[in-house]
């Protein structure tokens, strides 16, 4: 989702790894109604919320339940046994993998390896794993684990490093696509979804070298969701540069097709890292075809060599995505005096906030310094419209800006993960952003998130709320749904 991978970034890198799930299409015959709402794990019509907390392999579940003052949180941790810390809840992703209406849940944990392995010489190797939670009218239940990296005896590999969930067979199941870091080839692998849930049969290898993102979106208009992946890692060009990349593979009925759109970050002008930090998708422009939002958080500024991040919208059409049709946004257009390491772009939401019909962008910053406070976090709100993504009035929000919880601390990452969903009861969306190194409510370091209500004019900090109830190393907010 940032850098190379998590492995070997940085620390400010390193946070910027939430990612929100992709968009979902629409279900289809055999699955029943979809009445639930997308996040729904409990079948109450409202949305439950997830915060992964991967410093103490666990996740944050809040199931608000329709009844006033019915909700109620939960921690789920991967009931397998694995001798070391496993980074459990790095990545979220919701979908309907069983087609029985429920909402269900997959946790990426990139660092799992079975209790009884011990690696090539002796020295234990990671796997990774991804654990599947459905839900049901009482809440979220594991099932065994079978979605595990492979082992060789020599290299480490990291399946579940990140997630999305959408269906581009239009079967009526969410499937799954998750990255394998460490491996040359077959790097994404996308699991399909079925009556018992997501089943190793028919899984698809695709190829994109260290693909750090993902998400769906049906960018041609064909009613198939297409899987999008992002990499920071880039062979199309003879330097050392890594502009990365966004590479899209077409859904069919049949699943996605490994014959892809692969537009590199030359191409539309990121110097750095294309697409390798956050990425979602929806209609920005409401022409009907769904638009690919990418984070580039290490992009240099435009005539100098800031490394403050930066923002590409690849607009959909008839012919799927290209580089002759995009917006690029860096982060001085935002906002004023953008400084080295802001990480703007480093997780990126797009969905329809203020009810118009075009989808709008929220933007993390997590490395954005506030009041003097370095690396606090920032994000910043852009509106959709007819012609585009809209970098006239944007919105920031911060720790310090009146009426969001809490307050600035050192390397806080607020912004590290954004998501938008309905939460608030009435028709607006609202933000969900992860601080996953913030201290709050008396706990220090770690973690929470901030919830922002959605208005016709965008989002506000009226009623805003937090979730907390973290410990001191938890990196509660790293991923957040």
């Amino acid at each position: 989702m940032v850098g190379k991978s998590w492995m070997c970034a940085g620390v400010a890198a390193v946070l910027t790894l939430g990612l929100a799930a992709g968009a979902t299409a629409g279900a289809a015959a055999p699955a029943p109604a979809q009445h639930h709402a997308k996040s729904d794990f409990d079948g109450d019509g409202r949305n439950d919320i997830a915060l992964g907390a991967p410093g103490s392999d666990r996740v944050r579940i809040t199931y608000t339940h329709a009844v006033r003052d019915g909700s109620h949180v939960v921690f789920i941790t991967g009931q397998a046994p694995h001798p070391a810390p496993m980074f459990f809840g790095v990545s979220l992703a919701v979908g309907d993998f069983n087609g029985d209406g429920y909402a269900d849940l997959a946790v990426g944990a990139p660092d799992y390896r079975p209790r009884h392995q011990h690696g090539g010489f002796g020295n234990p190797e990671t796997q990774g794993a991804v654990f599947e939670y459905h839900g049901s009218a009482t809440g979220l239940h594991q099932v065994p684990l079978f979605m595990v990296g492979p082992y060789d005896g020599d290299e480490p590999y990291n399946l579940g490093d990140a997630l999305a969930a959408g269906d581009p067979d239009r079967d009526g199941y969410s499937d799954l696509a998750t990255n394998l870091l460490g491996s040359d080839d077959g790097n994404i692998r996308l699991y399909h979804g079925s009556a018992g849930g997501l089943t190793p049969t028919g899984m698809q290898a695709l190829n994109d070298y260290e693909a750090t993102t993902l998400a769906f979106g049906d960018l041609n208009g064909d009613h198939h969701s297409d899987l999008i992946a992002g990499s920071d890692v880039d062979f199309s060009n003879g330097t050392d540069i890594d502009y990365g990349d966004v590479q899209v593979f077409n859904g069919t009925a049949l699943g996605v097709r490994q014959h892809s759109t692969l537009i590199d970050g030359q191409q539309v002008g990121v110097r750095y890292g294309f697409g390798s930090s956050g990425l979602d998708a929806g209609d920005v422009d409401g022409d009907g075809y769904e638009d690919v939002v990418a984070g580039s958080h290490y992009d240099t500024q435009h005539g100098t060599t800031k490394r403050t991040g930066s923002i590409v919208v690849l607009y959909g059409g008839p012919h799927g995505v290209r580089a002759s049709h995009s917006q690029r946004v860096q982060a001085g257009r935002v906002y004023s005096n953008p400084h080295n390491g802001d990480q703007f772009g480093g997780d990126v939401a797009v969905a329809d906030v203020t009810g118009d019909g075009r989808d709008d962008v929220v933007v993390g910053a997590p490395g954005k310094s506030v009041a003097g406070v370095l690396a606090a976090g920032a994000v910043y709100f852009l509106a959709g419209g007819a012609h585009g993504l809209s970098i006239a009035h944007p919105q920031t929000f911060t720790l310090a800006t009146p009426g969001v919880p809490g307050a600035p601390h050192r390397r806080g990452s607020f912004g590290a993960a954004v998501h938008l969903a309905q939460h608030g009861g009435d028709a607006h969306l609202d933000l969900l952003a992860g601080a996953p190194k913030e201290s709050y409510g008396g706990t220090h370091h770690g973690g929470y998130a901030a919830r922002l209500l959605g208005t016709p004019h965008g989002l506000t900090t009226s009623h805003a709320q937090a979730a907390g109830g973290s410990a001191r190393g938890d990196l509660l907010g790293w991923a957040v749904l």
